[in-house]
């Protein structure tokens, strides 16, 4: 009988989308991060998604008693961990994920784990389910599926926490970058009032002094006609 574990994470201001493009997108660091600061495996490989599949490829300690790493013989394996990924619309999506352990009798341990992440109010809401089954004589197979659950629930507990991290990082970020544009928009449109400001006091001047000069020729005009009339009166 598998052992079941479930674990959940909400994030807020941020949509199933953003989770996919800030922790899961091609070109995306965080997997590689997680493995590297988080799993000390600075060598982790992650294909490109193909058809709604790829394969990430890591060394994973193992963190068990002493009695299941003697069955597995050593104290780190290389796991392949093929996913595969399938939209339900735009607003949420599922991940399935079954690690390949790579140790002799390895097919005598299976584990497996589905992620669903979907919009919810105010955020995003992260579902994990991870089965765990061992292939050994009772009682032996209860105690090894206890230990390779709790091994799962520590390794996703972390992930979990280094993804909403991630993506609170880049929230941040966005705003940081958000605020920034508003700035310069906000300096821009100064710099337009300004300017447009020194245009009409320029023009405002232009147009006075234009009148000024009108003004004196007319009064020059005025005074000659006068000077005339007088002369032609005596």
């Amino acid at each position: 009988m598998p052992t079941e574990l479930k674990l959940d994470l909400q994030i807020p201001n941020l949509s199933a989308r953003d989770y996919f493009d800030i922790v899961l997108a091609d070109g995306s660091k965080c997997l590689l991060e997680f493995h590297a600061n988080v799993n000390n495996d600075p060598n982790a490989a992650i294909t490109k998604w193909a058809d709604g599949k790829r394969t990430v490829s890591f060394k994973m300690p193992v963190n068990a008693p002493a009695f299941v790493k003697s069955m597995i013989g050593a104290d780190s394996v290389d796991v392949k961990e093929e996913v595969s990924i399938a939209w339900h619309g735009s607003s949420s999506f599922e991940l399935t994920s079954t690690p390949c352990l790579s140790f002799p009798g390895a097919n005598k341990f299976v584990t497996s784990g589905t992620t669903t992440v979907s919009d919810a109010p105010g955020g995003c809401l992260v579902e994990v389910t991870m089965r765990a089954t061992a292939q050994l004589p009772w009682p032996m197979q209860g105690s090894v599926e206890g230990v390779m659950v709790a091994e799962a629930k520590g390794t996703v507990t972390r992930f979990l926490n280094f993804a909403r991290d991630a993506c609170e990082n880049e929230l941040n970020n966005r705003a940081a970058a958000a605020s920034g544009a508003a700035g310069d928009a906000g300096m821009a449109a100064a710099a337009a009032t300004t300017r447009n400001a020194a245009r009409l006091s320029r023009t405002e001047s232009g147009e006075a002094f234009h009148d000024a000069v009108e003004d004196e020729a007319e009064l020059e005009a005025a005074g000659e006609a006068a000077a005339a009339a007088t002369g032609a009166g005596a």
